[in-house]
């Protein structure tokens, strides 16, 4: 019989658990064989929603994006459980009551390729059809498995909940698996695995103003969004201000303007913004990046504010709120790594 590490989860309502664990195992690994749920969101060290403390030992962690965890909060022994293995004989602080790890996670589906199509320079529009009606907040993501079991990616979904297709827009990378499978292998009427839907990034129902600024395929979510809004049958809701601003390098990037366009014949307080860092002669457009025009908005003190875009820009959107006094609790933001 092989030894094995112990590793203690204590969660905040002081509940501890002790997983005895392989070398080399991960912690979340470990966890779920428990039967424990640990709040996880990408799982693969991308977005922060796994953060916790060690107060005692050391894990190994696996690769992660650097906009997630500095190098000063690695030093103090804040991990991803994500991306966190088994070394040695440790304990791990975990910020949620133990009630919140007991929940068992929805089942995922099984969903079948209906189109594969570009949208603008760099980017393919992905739309999957469902067996049955998928429920989901506006703004979450799913992870898509391609057929062969081989990797998975998360992608936002911009289509409103409760519908069987699914959309998907997917910026396409040199290097990317995913985008070498769709666009060398995946075909029409092909078989993919979808998760159930995951994220803390999700429209609130509340009737606060609402800014929105999305960067390149982080438009997505708020597609979706504008669409559950636009459904709204409190007035208050859908007429609430709502500014959202769009931002790409290049219009060539640029993607589904005339759809947000049309959202203004249902949201009476909406403001579009497009910026782009290149912009042609004669373009309608403004150069520049969005969070300078956003430096230069007045803010109403009270609205919720949603970002979803490259780490940099999720960085510089906090640091403007910040400068105007706007409170962190009103933030939802989602960075995705490009």
């Amino acid at each position: 019989m092989s030894n094995t590490i112990p590793v203690k989860l204590v969660f905040s309502d002081g509940q501890t658990n002790t997983l005895q664990l392989e070398e080399g195992t991960s912690i979340l690994t470990g966890a779920r064989d428990r039967g424990l749920s640990l709040l996880v969101d990408c799982e693969q060290g991308n977005c922060g929603t796994c953060q916790a403390q060690v107060s005692h030992g050391m894990l190994e962690m696996e690769e992660f994006s650097p906009y997630v965890l500095s190098e000063a909060e690695c030093a103090n022994g804040v991990v991803l459980v994500c991306r966190a293995k088994a070394t040695q004989p440790a304990t791990i602080e975990l910020p949620y009551c133990a009630d919140d790890a007991l929940a068992a996670s929805d089942a995922g589906c099984a969903a079948v390729v209906e189109r594969i199509e570009p949208v603008a320079e760099d980017t393919i529009a992905l739309t999957l059809v469902t067996e049955g009606a998928v429920s989901f907040l506006p703004g979450q993501y799913v992870n898509i498995t391609v057929p062969d079991g081989s990797f998975e990616r998360s992608f936002s979904m911009a289509n409103p909940p409760g519908s069987q297709r699914l959309e998907f827009y997917v910026a396409l990378r040199p290097d990317g698996r995913f985008s070498h499978w769709l666009t060398s292998e995946a075909r029409a009427g092909e078989s993919v695995s979808l998760s159930a839907p995951r994220g803390t990034f999700y429209l609130r129902g509340d009737a606060r103003p609402k800014v929105m600024v999305a960067g390149g395929t982080g438009l997505a979510p708020f597609l979706s969004m504008l669409a559950q809004l636009a459904q709204e049958e409190r007035p208050e809701i859908r007429s609430a201000a709502l500014t959202l601003f769009v931002g790409a390098r290049h219009e060539r990037q640029l993607f589904e303007i005339e759809r947000i366009e049309q959202f203004k014949d249902r949201l009476p307080g909406l403001q579009i913004h497009v910026s782009c860092d290149e912009i042609s002669p004669g373009s309608s457009h403004r150069r520049g990046r969005v969070t300078q025009l956003l430096e230069a908005l007045s803010i109403d003190q009270s609205s919720s504010i949603y970002v979803c875009g490259p780490p940099p820009m999720v960085d510089a959107v906090r640091a403007i709120l910040k400068d105007k006094q706007i409170p962190a609790r009103q933030l939802y933001a989602e960075k995705f790594i490009g």
